[in-house]
């Protein structure tokens, strides 16, 4: 059960809402169901419009809901909720996903067991939305690398949305660094630059229940792509130009590696095949994202994403 902001706490769970809708409130229930003894907390960061903070503070009052500007990016929501917690486990996770029910437990465990240069845990992620190729395509585009089944063991790349960190993370680590850019690509190079590590617990999956309809995910995926490729090289102008050239190339790469992953694994078969078509888009968007963000900058692309 979700801790009384009165009680003291292990663990902290961190979620940004920004899609509205249902979606959130299958993931709080979820999070009101876990099996744990530890007492933990959740923070959301909401800049929705739609009276979702609303329906949060009356259907889960345990859950704290921060107000946040309407433009706020995904990592300021998250970097607002941070600056709320107490916990010593600062789990993250997003407004549509659905974790399994000893998800605290078991990364909290797992973190109480590790070694201190391991910083954080994390796991697979699979997907709940099957029914059409559009979603399998969005989803494969985004999470092809961590399809169930993997190894266990020491990592250096977990995803953003299934993961908790130590407290101590966090340590030193400047607000910049964690508002810029979403965490995995701004946080994560920072913690592995100074020789830590991630560990994988392979058991531990969560799930992707999010539709996606096609243009919106062009939209999406153009704009991730483009705030990637913006920051990337901000100060290095033979490296972004060159990067800007090559990523005109990128979109058989990206549909190949995402094939390549998927068919590695017996039950992805059959959606990569028919994902193809719409995949084969999205890679043309990602290109495209790309060599826009090395030759002309980021833009507003941050702001853009959900």
């Amino acid at each position: 059960m979700i801790a009384g902001r009165d009680v003291p706490v292990d663990a902290s769970v961190l979620v940004g809402s920004v899609n509205g809708g249902e979606w959130i409130h299958v993931l709080l229930e979820a999070l009101e169901a876990q099996r744990t003894s530890r007492p933990f907390e959740v923070i959301v960061a909401d800049r929705t419009s739609d009276g979702t903070r609303g329906r949060i503070e009356r259907e889960h009052p345990r859950v704290q809901v921060l107000a946040a500007a309407p433009g706020a990016t995904l990592p300021e929501l998250r970097t607002q909720a941070l600056e709320a917690a107490r916990g010593r486990h600062v789990f993250v996770t997003e407004d549509h996903t659905v974790p399994p029910l000893d998800w605290i437990e078991r990364f909290a465990s797992a973190l109480d067991a590790a070694p201190d240069t391991i910083v954080a845990v994390g796991g697979p992620v699979d997907n709940l939305m099957v029914g059409g190729s559009v979603d399998w395509a969005a989803f494969l585009c985004e999470y092809s690398g961590y399809l169930p089944p993997l190894e266990s063991g020491d990592v250096a790349d977990v995803p953003g949305m299934n993961i908790a960190y130590r407290r101590s993370a966090f340590e030193g680590i400047d607000r910049q660094t964690l508002t810029r850019g979403f965490w995995e690509s701004s946080l994560h190079p920072t913690l592995l630059a100074r020789g830590l590590q991630f560990r994988r617990l392979a058991e531990v999956v969560i799930g992707h229940r999010k539709h996606f309809g096609f243009r919106y995910f062009m939209s999406q995926r153009y704009h991730y792509s483009r705030y990637f490729a913006g920051i990337r090289f901000a100060a290095d102008d033979r490296k972004r130009l060159a990067f800007g050239a090559l990523s005109l190339g990128l979109p058989p790469l990206v549909v190949a590696r995402v094939a390549r992953n998927a068919l590695r694994k017996p039950r992805y078969a059959g959606p990569v095949v028919r994902s193809l078509p719409a995949l084969s888009c999205f890679a043309l968007a990602w290109g495209a994202g790309e060599a826009v963000g090395y030759f002309f900058g980021p833009g507003d692309s941050l702001a853009r994403i959900e």
